[in-house]
């Protein structure tokens, strides 16, 4: 699982937890998901020229932000938008041409496709933003993980850094750590302080599992391509 933290020139104003000119900071995110449709374009093309068997999925809450990316994307390689107000008549179509055409990218509204669809021939899973339930993202990524999948699941996360999605993103983590304790039978002692399980932060051992390494440890050649964006990706 790769979790990317974006930084793309954000005003001092626009950075969470802070008053500022409203216009600017939804300037400053409207430019954040610009950038993600930038980013998740070029990943596209790198999955299609590497892998070109690999099918993707790609999961958002905004149909604005799907709609843009189907826009950036090259024709012939969506399978369509499945999204709440896509027509029952015409749910099935998309479902079938991304499972058996050359259209390998399936654009889904994390709500609305997250549960109750078998999609095990997809190995890429991409998302634009976060849930604040942790378990409405893991339910998306499950779509991939079904009885017939033979591959291993890759799943990328795009971040806004200083966003609210960043904090949103956070304290899924936290959510994410208590549910597993409370969930746990065999755990007799909380292993975390209350400052730990602090809900707008992370404690250390958290923020070192948030450490998956620099992007360019993960993968050189889009590390180039960011590069050449003057993006910030940690």
């Amino acid at each position: 699982k790769h979790d990317f933290r974006i930084s793309h020139d954000a005003p001092e104003s626009a950075t969470y937890g802070q008053k500022g000119n409203a216009t600017q900071r939804w300037d400053y995110l409207n430019s954040v998901r610009d950038v993600k449709v930038q980013l998740t374009v070029a990943l596209i093309q790198k999955i299609s020229a590497g892998q070109p068997d690999d099918r993707i999925l790609v999961f958002s809450h905004s149909n604005l932000t799907l709609e843009a990316l189907r826009e950036k994307l090259a024709p012939g390689i969506c399978a369509g938008l499945y999204v709440g107000k896509t027509a029952d008549t015409e749910r099935d179509s998309i479902l079938k041409t991304f499972a058996t055409s050359s259209a390998r990218v399936l654009l889904i509204g994390t709500l609305s496709g997250g549960v109750g669809l078998q999609l095990e021939m997809a190995s890429r899973v991409i998302f634009m933003d976060v849930s604040w339930n942790p378990m409405n993202d893991a339910q998306a990524v499950a779509r991939s993980y079904r009885i017939g999948q033979t591959k291993s699941v890759s799943v990328y996360r795009l971040v806004g850094k200083d966003t609210i999605e960043d904090r949103i993103y956070r304290v899924g983590v936290v959510k994410k750590i208590v549910s597993a304790w409370l969930m746990d039978e065999e755990s007799t002692k909380n292993p975390y302080t209350k400052e730990q399980i602090d809900t707008f932060g992370v404690g250390k051992e958290e923020q070192e599992s948030l450490d998956v390494g620099t992007l360019a440890d993960i993968d050189p050649a889009f590390a180039a391509f960011v590069s050449k964006m003057e993006l910030d990706v940690y």
